[in-house]
């Protein structure tokens, strides 16, 4: 039940399933020793005489197969591995992003692993280069994203590369503005500062490493960041006075409330009245009669 739950959330995404047979070359880890020690692979000799390994993991699989096109794949496989001196077959689940990968690919795959994790339990950590994110906030930014990449569409006057960075690296502050699990509580500088100002610290620390970043569009991205709440009682320093600023403010502000709706019509069951008054929502709110 499992295993089908997380290939319908994979192929909602557009991943297709990649499968492959047990046994692999052992040319293939021999050449990719950095990958996999040869210590942890089970091999044998084929008839034929050639070196043939249990497979231990799929991804060396999936790029020697990949004939060079962009691609986006997902997997459920048994795999083979030393734990504790003795090897066991394990299940090994996982999508992999092959070819041009972009900013928008790299956030789509964190998200998915999020919701992997969800899908088996409510209680997860997704950590990242020793960075603790809450699925949340990653699903927000990709929501955001996807909605900045309709606007860049839909309104050709848009910057889309400022948009879609903006859109990336909005709410980037988040991670600094709150401790990591399990205390889940405001830093110093969070209580001090806020995200909007932490992360328009980060990105100006980073923009300034780029040899030759232009300054204007440096100013620009900053704008964005620091207006994408929309108003100063909404604790923006500053409201938007670029298009790209007003486009992310929308997206942000759709993708926040639309999430506060969908989780208080899921909180309340079969409930078919009225659920009061929202204040973040500011109106009494309740679910769609089913026809």
């Amino acid at each position: 039940m499992l295993k089908e739950q997380l290939n319908q959330l994979y192929e909602e995404y557009g991943y297709r399933k990649f499968r492959m047979s047990k046994f692999e070359d052992y040319d293939l880890y021999a050449q990719n020793k950095d990958f996999l020690k040869k210590g942890h692979i089970i091999t044998f000799t084929d008839g034929d005489g050639s070196l043939k390994a249990l497979k231990p993991d799929i991804t060396l699989s999936i790029m020697k197969n990949n004939s060079g096109d962009s691609e986006k794949v997902y997997y459920n496989e048994n795999v083979y591995r030393e734990t504790g001196g003795t090897f066991r077959e394990i299940l090994q689940v996982g999508v992999e992003s092959v070819g041009q990968i972009d900013p928008y690919a790299e956030a789509e795959v964190i998200v998915l692993a999020a919701k992997s994790l969800r899908t088996i339990s409510e209680d997860y950590v997704l950590d990242l280069s020793d960075v603790s994110f809450v699925g949340g906030l990653l699903e927000h930014t990709l929501s955001v994203a996807k909605m900045c990449d309709y606007f860049a569409g839909a309104y050709p006057m848009l910057n889309r590369d400022l948009l879609l960075t903006a859109a990336m690296f909005h709410d980037i502050g988040k991670t600094k503005e709150l401790s990591v699990f399990p205390e889940n509580d405001y830093t110093d500088d969070g209580q001090l500062l806020g995200h909007i100002i932490i992360g328009t610290e980060m990105v100006s620390e980073r923009m300034r490493t780029i040899e030759g970043f232009p300054p204007k569009l440096a100013t620009e991205l900053k704008h964005c960041i620091l207006a994408h709440h929309g108003e100063l009682e909404y604790g923006s320093p500053k409201k938007p006075a670029l298009l790209e600023a007003m486009a992310l403010n929308f997206a942000d502000n759709a993708d926040a409330k639309m999430e506060t709706m969908i989780e208080v019509l899921r909180g309340a069951g079969d409930n078919q009245g009225w659920l009061g008054y929202n204040r973040l929502l500011e109106t009494n709110i309740r679910k769609t009669t089913e026809y």
